[in-house]
């Protein structure tokens, strides 16, 4: 046990969190059950935990909880090695998006552009059909003579 000389006097590398539960009496199956995987959380988690039950994982604010536990049981080296990681992933997902975005508008403009020349090439079919010639047709349609020909 550790005394201090001082109320103001701190205690170096020492760090708190804080996890208050909501103050609710269960009032459906669904709270009751919550409330006992919190009070599984409470009793189960700690610094040593290596698994963790999947039921547990499934509410989102036990999740979240269980990241805080983790993060303040790692050291200060490998807080700073786990906040370079998370910065660098969030980089990633960034340059993903990004990436992904433009590869889809690309896509889209690749798609846009073949409709219409399948809508230009149904055109002319028809116009051939009609009689047209095949200049006509390739001025109107801004297909090649050749293209026309083949049809």
């Amino acid at each position: 046990m550790v005394h201090l000389k001082d109320s103001n006097e701190r205690l170096h590398g020492l760090e708190f969190v804080f996890i208050e539960l909501e103050k609710f009496k269960a009032q459906n199956i669904a709270q009751k059950k919550l409330e006992v995987l919190w009070l599984r959380f409470m009793t189960e988690i700690n610094e040593r935990t290596e698994m963790i039950d999947p039921e547990l994982l499934e509410q989102p604010e036990i999740q979240k909880a269980i990241t805080y536990v983790m993060e303040a049981s790692l050291s200060k080296e490998e807080k700073q090695l786990y906040e370079k990681n998370r910065d660098r992933i969030s980089s990633e997902k960034t340059l993903l998006s990004a990436a992904l975005a433009e590869g889809w508008a690309k896509g889209k403009e690749e798609g846009r552009e073949e409709g219409k020349n399948k809508e230009r090439r149904e055109i002319a079919k028809r116009l051939k059909k009609s009689g047209m010639s095949p200049a006509e047709i390739a001025g109107n349609t801004g297909l090649s003579n050749e293209e026309i020909e083949k049809m």
